[in-house]
C-alpha cells in the first residue's frame, strides 16, 4: 500500500473491529495536505480521503467508533467529523471552526458510557 506523507503520532493510526487499518498523513510534497488512508485485514488500499483542508496543518485526531475527529490548523482550528462507516468512501460529514489552538482530544463518556464527549 503506497500512501503519501507521514503519520503525526500514535492517535493518526487505528485499527476497527473487523482488522481495518486507518492512516492519518501530512504531506509536504507540494503545500500542506492531509490524507485518510484505509486499509484491508489483507493491507490493500480500500478507501481514502485526499487533500483535507489544503494548506492546514494536521495537529490532532481521535477514531471513535465509525467516526473520526480531526483538528487542522494554520489560523483557526476547524473541527472535523469524518464518517468512516463506508470504508470505500469516508467521508467529513461536519466542521466547527473554533478558535484556540488543539493538539488533543480526549473522548469523554457519562458513567452508563452511553453520552460521548470530545475534550
Amino acid at each position: 500500500m503506497l500512501v503519501y506523507g507521514l503519520p503525526l503520532n500514535q492517535y493518526a493510526m487505528h485499527e476497527d473491529e473487523d482488522g481495518y487499518f486507518y492512516l492519518l498523513t501530512k504531506d509536504w510534497r507540494r503545500r500542506v495536505a492531509t490524507h485518510l488512508y484505509v486499509a484491508s485485514p489483507d493491507f490493500e488500499l480500500v478507501g481514502k480521503l485526499l487533500n483535507i483542508e489544503p494548506g492546514e496543518e494536521f495537529k490532532a485526531s481521535r477514531f471513535l467508533g465509525d467516526k473520526l475527529y480531526l483538528v487542522t490548523y494554520k489560523q483557526v482550528d476547524p473541527l472535523f467529523v469524518i464518517d468512516l462507516a463506508n470504508k470505500t468512501k469516508p467521508q467529513i460529514i461536519g466542521e466547527l471552526k473554533i478558535p484556540g489552538y488543539s493538539v488533543y482530544l480526549h473522548p469523554y463518556a457519562d458513567a452508563q458510557g452511553s453520552v460521548q464527549y470530545l475534550i
